[in-house]
């Protein structure tokens, strides 16, 4: 049986552009690798360390430049690129005041999973012959029926942001499938680097909601199956046509080969 797996952040690329996904196994594909997608990942990294028990001055004098060091150079040698460790450098002090804030303002939490990676079948379809599979990896899951994200930005979230993300229904679909408990809470912890803050989102998807986020996953795992990736370079403001932000140099990696990306605007 064919399997046909799915990610939150597949889902992310698809509602943008699905050609952009479709597109990966092209060459002249290539990743994109932000300062601010690097950053992210080496602050989740030293707040997993520190929930695991390693103490806050463990963590930042202790190897912490070489630490930074390595998640760049591994996320640029998975990617097929050469790395650049001056992104490395220009990352450190930010991140120690990042982590230091977070000591200080994150509610007291305490972890029953931390960073498990995991997955449930969504949907099996037997005269096709294929299984749709979600998969992913919660920040946090608490003792007290909690899920936690932490998040990092460049500016504060919009109102209804966090509500509108089906991130949390899919982790609850998730724990709820490997774990047999109950939940009803999600938190999204936002680093706005901006301001140099962190702000509490909490939200409480219904079960209507988590039932429509997991028929979006499944839909977009049908579409995977069959092949089907349109393209969506397009958006439209008040019926004024744009090119839309993620259709670019910058974030696009399929941008050097995509035959879409030429319009007529």
């Amino acid at each position: 049986m064919e399997r046909i797996e799915i990610h939150q952040s597949t889902i992310g690329d698809l509602e943008m552009c699905p050609a952009r996904v479709g597109q990966k196994d092209v060459e002249g594909f290539t990743p994109v690798i932000s300062e601010q997608a690097l950053f992210g990942t080496v602050l989740h990294k030293m707040i997993a360390m520190n929930l695991n028990g390693a103490t806050a001055d463990s963590i930042v004098l202790s190897g912490f430049k070489e630490l930074v060091e390595k998640t760049v150079v591994d996320e640029f040698v998975s990617k097929g690129q050469e790395p650049d460790l001056e992104l490395a450098d220009g990352m450190v002090a930010e991140l120690i005041r990042g982590f230091n804030l977070w000591q200080k303002q994150a509610p007291p939490i305490e972890p029953y999973l931390i960073e498990e990676t995991m997955e449930a079948r969504l949907a099996v379809f037997e005269e096709e012959d294929y299984e749709i599979v979600l998969v992913g990896t919660p920040d946090v899951f608490t003792q007290d029926h909690v899920l936690w994200d932490w998040k990092t930005s460049g500016r504060p979230w919009k109102d209804g942001k966090a509500e509108a993300s089906i991130q949390i229904p899919l982790y609850i679909y998730l724990v709820e499938q490997n774990y047999d408990v109950d939940i009803r809470q999600g938190n999204f912890f936002i680093y706005n680097r901006g301001s140099e803050e962190w702000t509490l989102h909490e939200t409480y998807p219904s079960e209507e909601f988590v039932d429509s986020s997991l028929a979006r996953a499944i839909e977009y795992g049908r579409l995977m199956h069959a092949g089907i990736y349109p393209a969506t370079p397009l958006v439209y403001k008040w019926g004024k046509p744009e090119r839309g932000w993620y259709c670019s140099e910058q974030w696009c990696p399929a941008w050097k080969i995509c035959p879409y990306k030429n319009l007529g605007i």
